[in-house]
């Protein structure tokens, strides 16, 4: 099989016929081949001749001339060189042929007009001839011409040697080939050409032969549908039916149809679009062109060439671009429908969600469409609107949550659109996979972002069932198209509600204005009527409305106010100039009033004239106090100078915003500074620091220069001579609304006379410590060798009274129960004061527990009761509550024994009342009696260490003075509670008691 290519026609009768150029030059290499033959014979014969040249002298020199002769007319350029390679003799074509004269080629070197890239090629054929080795070469090398361009020459190159065999020089033909190659580069560029516009084409040649049904195909034919030459040589042949067999069965008849019509000649060209099956059994679309290569003499096509093109992936975009009409054609008749609803504006916010995501579903032919819309706090988006049309009908409802939902979120939050066509696995919705978008079939997404005025309101979900769906540029567009009917339903609602607002707040409007203490009015601009008084101006100057403001405010002008600002308030292009802001003296209200004027538009759209005139005689008077509390102020910046002298305190500022730092004259004192010969600076200020306290100095201040909480701090100055001084500095930082720091400011005073007393305190205190430990001891220890004897005492005593050991006179009796009262009396002093004594040590130990209020004051009112039954004392309890307490019950009972145990002292007649009362979180116990009272003044001594009050039973009653002041001690660090007394001289006393229902574990302290 052959194929023939553009560059080498056919003859008629099928065979290749020799390209044009080989005739054009066939004579001159006719000539060469001929010149060549008669140099070679010429050269035979003067070998001869030189053998022969004594006899054949007459034959020679007719050979020389025919060789001259022959020389000179060669169509060719010749040349003779010496061994040198210099230049000796030359015909006219050579001259021609460089394009040079005689005079200048003669001599001059062969190297010299060879062209560079040449010249080793040439030496070589040289040195070949010189060393005897061939007789002549042939080379094809390129001259230099005088006008620098190269030509191109078969050059044949051979030895002269005389008849001793010596190099006598060279003879050379040179045949001109510049112009051949030329029209062989220019084919070879067309053939190139045309290769690579078939290649990028990706066009496929066919030769078809109608009379034998030979079919040739190219390599780009065969590659185009995946064949190799051998596969359709072995299926097919070199027929058609390698077209027709490989073309889909329902195009067929159509391409036969068109090549039948071209050869018969009913077309200009054969045409037609059909599909055929690739290698891997595909079919794909191709474009074949034909045109009849040769007619017979009836005019019916006999040999016809064409071009296969594929077409496949422009037939996808055509069907692409068809589906994408129609897809275009549904948008755009989904947006007409909208644009053209009426419920968008009709301000009914739920009718206009349904007609948007009815349409939205209809444009991209999906099943579910829904508005969201954001919280205040954008941590959830709560459903409007949701229309699927599966199931007729709308809903809402649903809440979808930040903290489930995190990538979702985030991508919203980003405003750009999620297309989403893998949804189940793309990263910004595939957490709702498993409860959303599985159990519905939802495979893609498209979300829009809602925004109104550059704010994220919400989002509006556009769900595909079925196969994965990739949303293309026109249905992104159009589901921004979608958002913005959203945003205009949204925004035509909002101004509805807005208007209705507007109008209450109008009304809100000019209910504060009435309600303002400062006149409020509005004047046009052109005849001065008054359009708007609010009530202050009413009560002023009555109902004024429709009178001129210059009648009305002078009382009895009868001219406009010569400083009416009407003039000032529009510049010459009709616009307001802003606010103009005077003080007028009412000398009819003997008033001040600040007036501040200025142009607005009235609701007719004209310009007029709102002033709004503030009461400012209080602010006047005002001023002029400040005034004078400036010049106080000033005279009090120098006697605090004095102060800071005496006080040994200096103070600093530091402005952040200019990095400004300012000492007073006292800190310059302390760091024994001249304040002429030394500026504020932290440098200097850290070099004064002790080393060793430099680091938490820098590390407070640190921190403090970026935080608004006041620090404190102490620390060392190492002043000259090794002097030592202590300062306390106190400082705070003010910010600003951006929470930038603007200021900082501080106090710095000279505590050494204050560190060195405060280490003597340390050092008497540790004494004092020494003192308390040592009393601690001793305490504990009497406590033991005290109560040991006391406790024998009043044990045998008692034995004694109870006459187990022996019976006793009223004599003995009386002594023995002096001496177990006494000895009663000295315990429990003994108990009172080891209590106080651990109290104020902070030892006295705690065991809380639950109880039943009722348990301890039975406890308490049995301990008493004989003591008042034997003064002839009521005893009685009034309790409204019982409660469960968690506190310290023996310490509680202690403290209910103290209060009854002095009320039966100090009560001769009457009675004893208990009381117990709830309050919110806790319970109040009342001990109430008809005793002697107490005055006022000794009330606030009751509770005092050995206080005893003066009365007549003083002396009778007995007692420390350690009772109360120990109740009140138990009550308030113990017992979390009060104390508290109520009492009239001669009428009575109330003690109370007032504690929680449950201690304070983190409080217990003692």
């Amino acid at each position: 099989m052959h194929v023939f290519g553009p560059w080498l026609p056919l003859a008629e009768n099928g065979s290749a016929a020799f390209p044009v150029g080989f005739w054009a030059v066939f004579p001159w290499l006719a000539l060469a081949i001929s010149i060549f033959l008669f140099a070679w014979v010429h050269r035979k014969r003067l070998q001869q001749e030189r053998r022969l040249r004594e006899q054949t002298e007459d034959a020679l020199w007719l050979s020389e001339d025919r060789f001259r002769r022959a020389f000179e007319q060669a169509p060719i350029g010749m040349v003779k060189t010496d061994p040198d390679g210099r230049f000796v003799d030359f015909n006219r074509r050579f001259c021609s042929m460089l394009g040079y004269s005689g005079d200048e080629l003669r001599g001059k070197s062969l190297l010299k007009v060879t062209f560079i890239e040449d010249l080793e090629a040439t030496r070589q054929a040289v040195q070949v001839l010189e060393k005897g080795e061939q007789d002549q070469i042939s080379l094809e090398k390129r001259f230099v011409h005088k006008n620098g361009q190269n030509r191109w020459a078969n050059t044949t190159v051979s030895a002269l040697h005389d008849q001793q065999g010596a190099l006598q020089g060279f003879i050379a033909a040179v045949e001109d080939v510049t112009d051949r190659r030329e029209s062989e580069k220019s084919l070879n560029f067309q053939r190139q050409r045309l290769d690579m516009a078939l290649w990028g084409a990706n066009a496929g040649l066919w030769d078809w032969s109608v009379e034998s049904d030979d079919l040739v195909t190219g390599e780009i034919w065969n590659t185009m549908l995946g064949y190799t030459p051998q596969q359709l040589d072995e299926a097919f042949g070199a027929s058609m039916r390698r077209l027709t067999e490989l073309v889909h069965p329902d195009d067929l008849p159509k391409l036969q149809q068109a090549l039948e019509d071209h050869v018969d000649g009913r077309t200009d060209a054969c045409r037609s679009e059909f599909r055929m099956k690739t290698a891997e059994g595909k079919w794909k679309w191709i474009q074949g062109i034909g045109k009849a290569a040769h007619r017979d003499a009836g005019g019916k096509g006999t040999r016809l060439v064409g071009v296969h093109l594929d077409i496949d992936s422009f037939k996808e975009t055509e069907a692409r671009e068809s589906d994408r009409q129609a897809r275009r054609k549904r948008l755009q008749d989904a947006l007409a429908k909208l644009a053209q609803s009426q419920k968008l504006t009709s301000g009914n916010l739920k009718a206009a969600y349904a007609e948007i995501s009815e349409a939205a579903s209809e444009g991209l032919d999906i099943d579910r469409v829904s508005i969201w819309l954001f919280d205040a706090e954008q941590s959830l988006i709560h459903c409007e609107e949701l229309y699927d049309r599966q199931i007729p009908g709308h809903d809402s409802g649903w809440e979808l949550f930040a903290s489930d939902f995190p990538e979702y979120f985030r991508a919203l939050k980003q405003e750009i659109p999620i297309a989403a066509s893998d949804a189940w696995h793309d990263p910004r919705t595939a957490s709702f996979r498993e409860v959303y978008l599985e159990p519905l079939g939802i495979t893609s997404m498209l979300d829009v972002p809602l925004q109104v005025g550059g704010q994220l309101l919400g989002v509006i979900c556009h769900e595909h069932r079925g196969p994965m769906r990739n949303w293309s540029v026109d249905e992104r567009n159009f589901a921004r198209s979608i958002n913005n009917f959203v945003v205009i339903a949204s925004e035509t609602s909002r101004r509805r509600k807005a208007q209705k607002a507007a109008e209450a707040s109008r009304h809100r409007f000019e209910t504060v204005l009435n309600g303002l203490d400062a006149l409020v009015y509005v004047a046009d601009m052109d005849d001065h009527e008054l359009l708007f008084m609010n009530e202050c101006g009413r009560r002023m100057w009555g109902d004024a409305l429709g009178r001129k403001c210059w009648a009305v405010l002078q009382g009895d002008g009868k001219d406009p106010c010569s400083d009416c600002t009407n003039p000032k308030l529009l510049d010459a292009s009709g616009l307001p100039t802003g606010v103009h802001v005077r003080e007028e003296y009412d000398s009819t209200h003997k008033r001040w009033y600040q007036c501040r004027d200025q142009a607005i538009r009235w609701p007719d759209g004209r310009w007029v004239r709102l002033e709004v005139a503030v009461d400012i005689t209080e602010i006047r008077e005002t001023e002029r106090a400040l005034q004078q509390v400036n010049e106080k102020l000033l005279e009090s910046e120098g006697r605090l100078k004095e102060a800071e002298k005496i006080a040994q305190m200096g103070h600093w500022e530091l402005d952040r915003d200019h990095d400004r730092l300012f000492w007073s004259d006292e800190i310059y004192r302390i760091f024994e500074l001249e304040a002429s010969s030394c500026s504020p600076d932290y440098q200097v200020f850290q070099s004064l620091v002790h080393p060793e306290d430099q680091e938490i100095v820098n590390q407070t201040y640190g921190k403090f220069l970026h935080t608004q909480e006041n620090y404190e701090q102490v620390y060392r100055l190492k002043m000259p001579e090794g002097r030592i001084k202590f300062v306390r500095e106190t400082y705070s930082t003010l910010f600003h609304p951006n929470g930038e720091p603007w200021l900082s400011r501080g106090t710095i005073a000279d505590i050494s006379e204050l560190a060195r007393v405060q280490q003597e305190l340390q050092e008497s205190n540790l004494r004092l410590q020494e003192l308390d430990r040592l009393k601690s001891m001793f305490i504990a220890s009497m406590s033991h060798e005290l109560r040991t004897p006391l406790n024998s005492i009043i044990g045998f005593s008692g034995l004694f009274l109870q006459g187990i050991l022996g019976e006793i006179d009223e004599e003995q009796r009386d002594s023995l129960e002096r001496i177990h009262r006494s000895g009663n009396h000295l315990l429990s002093l003994i108990s009172d004061v080891i209590d106080i004594s651990k109290i104020e040590a902070g030892r006295l130990d705690s065991s809380p527990s639950h109880f039943f209020l009722h348990e301890v004051l039975k406890q308490a009112v049995d301990t008493v009761r004989g003591q008042a039954e034997a003064k002839n004392l009521t005893l009685e309890v009034e309790a409204e509550c019982n409660p469960e307490i968690f506190s310290e019950r023996r310490r509680l009972l202690q403290c209910l024994l103290n209060y009854l145990s002095n009320a039966v002292k100090f009560t001769e007649d009457g009675g004893i009342t208990v009381k117990v009362g709830p309050l919110d979180d806790g319970v109040e116990i009342q001990v109430i009696d008809t005793g002697i009272g107490i005055s006022k003044e000794d009330e606030i001594k009751l509770f005092e260490a050995f206080e005893r009050l003066d009365s007549h039973l003083r002396v009778k009653a007995g007692g420390t003075g350690l009772g109360l002041y120990l109740t009140k001690k138990i009550a308030e660090e113990l017992l979390q509670g009060q104390v508290f007394v109520e009492s009239e001289l001669g009428a009575g006393s109330t003690f109370g008691l007032r504690i929680p229902l449950h201690l304070r574990e983190a409080e217990l302290v003692i």
